[in-house]
């Protein structure tokens, strides 16, 4: 009923129509330049594919108002257009074979870009200040080489790099961006450099995995209230630096298959709302650092050791000792527990104290000779491949 509406607007005329739908109407205003500054809205979702659509270097130059352009299957044969309307709130252009924007695009009211797996290897001048942008997606985009300078982009909430493989750093101000929640850069293989010091006030999350080359992570200046995950698995990193205590809503962290990580600061002890650790595969981390009680605070309860701690994944980290466990206060809360890989000898007593561990995990512990008593309530020991097990003290329903 709509689209007819619009139809009837000039029915033997699309191009002065306010919102185009259909292919045939597309195709005539962009291949043969009948747009005007009445459309305002393009969207192309058409149910199969059809042919290449052939663009002109003018294809857009007579839709100063155009506001909204949906591209989600149409194939373009242009990879070079002089002109984009200034007037754009929403670019969703995926696949886009453009190199760059043209030197006159300054989509000042451009609110989302979209534009994954397309051909941009720059963004161009136009973004500069972009003062109503608030999602950034060009993932896959594998011929970027440089982002922007965000410092004109204040209200940016979602940023999304993935895959941009041929990106190598990116711009400083990325790390003071006060109303980003969402920063996403995963498998950006070239990526070798991060801001060195960040204050991400509103972020929920931050994506870096297998980005194999990246060898640091910045520091953390000020308290950052809103970090819920962070995943740096399959990167370079080689240890965390100490303010990470200013993560104080972090609950989940990811470092798995990090081969060059050595070291934990201490200040993850403070991290009171910490329930998932993944370490899986760091096989240079030889031990946890030893428990340091903070001196600035008082609290009793801000001094707790990663109290809230229920899924704990160590598996190949060639682990020596595990005496750090015995300072931790989630006896209550830690559920699964994986050990597997490590060089311990045996099986500490206070295991028993985590009453509500379910799930211990002890595969290929080469040297594990004893196992004392287990949790009351555990329902799965995975022993296999443990060659020298011995003795096991006083065993649960499961093993007997």
């Amino acid at each position: 009923m709509g689209k007819e509406i619009v139809r009837q607007e000039s029915p033997s005329e699309p191009g002065k129509r306010s919102r185009l739908w259909f292919y045939e109407d597309i195709c005539h205003v962009l291949e043969e330049n009948t747009g005007t500054s009445k459309i305002k809205g393009i969207m192309m979702n058409f149910p199969e594919e059809h042919h290449e659509i052939s663009l002109s270097a003018n294809s857009f130059s007579r839709m100063k108002n155009l506001q909204i352009f949906i591209n989600r299957n149409a194939r373009f044969s242009e990879t070079r257009v002089d002109y984009l309307p200034n007037e754009l709130r929403l670019l969703d252009w995926p696949k886009c074979p453009l190199q760059t924007f043209p030197s006159s695009f300054n989509p000042k009211k451009l609110v989302e870009i979209n534009m994954p797996r397309s051909s941009l290897s720059q963004l161009g001048e136009g973004f500069k200040r972009l003062q109503n942008l608030k999602s950034m997606s060009l993932e896959g985009c594998k011929f970027l080489t440089e982002t922007p300078n965000f410092s004109g982009f204040p209200n940016l909430e979602d940023l999304n790099l993935n895959y941009c493989t041929s990106l190598v750093e990116v711009h400083p101000s990325v790390g003071f961006l006060d109303k980003l929640i969402c920063l996403s850069m995963r498998g950006c293989r070239k990526l070798t450099k991060l801001p060195g010091r960040v204050h991400l006030k509103s972020l929920e999350s931050i994506d870096l995995s297998h980005c194999g080359r990246l060898k640091n992570f910045p520091e953390i200046v000020g308290k950052m209230e809103s970090l819920g995950e962070m995943n740096l698995s399959g990167t370079a990193i080689e240890e965390l630096p100490s303010s990470i205590r200013y993560l104080i809503r972090l609950y989940s962290l990811k470092l798995s298959n990090c081969k060059n990580f050595t070291n934990l600061p201490c200040s993850i002890y403070e991290l009171q709302n910490l329930q998932f650790v993944y370490l899986r595969g760091c096989q240079k981390l030889v031990r946890f650092p030893n428990k340091v009680i903070p001196t600035y605070s008082n609290d009793i309860a801000g001094s707790l050791t990663l109290p809230n701690l229920s899924h704990l994944y160590i598996e190949g980290a060639n682990l020596s000792e595990i005496d750090f466990l015995g300072t931790l206060d989630c006896w209550s809360r830690l559920g699964i527990l994986d050990l597997s890989g490590s060089n311990f000898v045996r099986l500490p007593e206070w295991i028993t104290k985590f009453v509500n561990m379910q799930e211990l995990n002890l595969v290929g512990c080469k040297r594990l000779v004893e196992i004392p008593d287990l949790p009351p309530n555990i329902y799965s020991v995975d022993v296999s491949g443990c060659i020298s097990l011995e003795r096991f003290a006083k065993l649960p329903n499961i093993l007997e």
